[in-house]
């Protein structure tokens, strides 16, 4: 049973509320509260996400925005279905923002949790693949996801991977000399060396292969591979396997922070081997996640090269997809109000964004 206070909100503060049954939460964090429902009048689930007062800081509204603004967008396979926005009751006074998403059968970090010894290599190959193509098409629009990990890669028991949550997502303009971006990025467990406790920095889109590097050992490994309590212990257990940057590399791509606590520390080289992970008996698979979880940002694998690594030759001509090559011109102009935090009124542009997204009439329920 879904709480009644759940169903109170919903029934209150959108307009759409009778075209939906919710039935259970199925998901929660930082950013809200994800339910899945029941289209009425028809033998259709969708999910439906609670963006949690988006107007609680200017912060919080900009990361709202660039996620309704990224979810209207993004059109692939790997990239969660996105069928628009609810609207609400009082467009002066909402807090709260309901978005209809494809509804899958779970997360990733619960299918390892409880599935994982039962993962063939296929599974591996299949799963890591999508999710590369997923990072493929994002990265080649300039996007950086900047939370991958398992909990925002959603999965079908039939082995389909989409990557979800683009809140933390941002899109950098090649052409200009960009700001540096803050440190909220990457849930710890996930986050690459060089931006552990970093506070603001310029970084490589090499933070997102890292993270699905870690994941892609998890999968093996049915446990995080490096599980630090805070940045410091983080960056300490990381270096502990892999070994220290060079001098060079610790001050060209390390942030402040990270720079501070490994300066002092011998340099010791090591790298990925099958001592330390017998779990991982696959050669190819134990290269390629050695080259996602490289030291150096600038050695690390790209993942047009890692789609490319014999370790994927199984799979590899299973996926195909058509890109919208006008979508990079799209994004440059919609996301242009990041390049003026301060004096950009981001409460219009949600209010706008409503009004693009909102379903017109309860016909567009029938083609979700």
């Amino acid at each position: 049973m879904i709480h009644p206070k759940h169903l109170e909100d919903f029934n209150c503060q959108i307009k759409e509320h009778r075209h939906f049954i919710l039935e259970k939460v199925i998901g929660s964090g930082s950013y809200g509260i994800v339910f899945r429902a029941k289209i009425k009048g028809q033998n259709k689930q969708v999910a439906i996400k609670k963006l949690c007062n988006v107007f609680a800081s200017k912060i919080d509204t900009q990361r709202a925005l660039r996620e309704l603004k990224f979810m209207n967008m993004l059109k692939h396979p790997n990239i969660i279905g996105y069928h628009g926005i609810l609207t609400p009751m009082n467009e002066k006074s909402f807090q709260n923002i309901y978005i209809i998403e494809e509804l899958m059968d779970g997360d990733l970090r619960t299918f390892i949790r409880y599935n994982y010894r039962n993962f063939t290599p296929l599974h591996h190959k299949t799963l890591m693949y999508q999710v590369l193509l997923g990072i493929d098409y994002l990265h080649k629009l300039n996007i950086y996801h900047r939370d991958i990990k398992p909990s925002n890669i959603l999965v079908n028991t039939d082995c389909v991977a989409k990557i979800c949550d683009f809140g933390l997502s941002r899109f950098r303009y090649p052409e200009k000399v960009s700001n540096a971006w803050t440190d909220y990025i990457a849930t710890r467990w996930y986050r690459a060396p060089e931006i552990c406790g970093a506070q603001d920095m310029l970084y490589t889109k090499g933070i997102d292969i890292w993270s699905v590097g870690c994941i892609f050992a998890e999968l093996f490994l049915g446990r995080p591979l490096f599980r630090g309590n805070d940045s410091r212990e983080q960056l300490l257990l990381i270096t502990s396997v892999l070994g220290l940057p060079s001098h060079k590399v610790l001050h060209e791509s390390y942030c402040e922070n990270a720079r501070k606590l490994l300066q002092n520390k011998k340099i010791i080289n090591k790298t990925l081997n099958l001592e330390n992970f017998t779990e991982i008996k696959d050669k190819n698979a134990l290269d390629i996640i050695s080259k996602m979880l490289d030291i150096d940002p600038s050695k690390r694998i790209t993942v047009r090269d890692a789609l490319k690594h014999s370790y994927f030759d199984e799979v590899r001509n299973t996926y195909t997809f058509n890109e919208n090559k006008l979508i990079y011109d799209i994004l440059v102009k919609e996301f242009d109000f990041d390049n003026y935090y301060y004096t950009e009124n981001f409460d219009k542009h949600i209010i706008d964004e409503i009004h693009k997204q909102k379903p017109s009439t309860c016909k567009s329920f029938q083609t979700i």
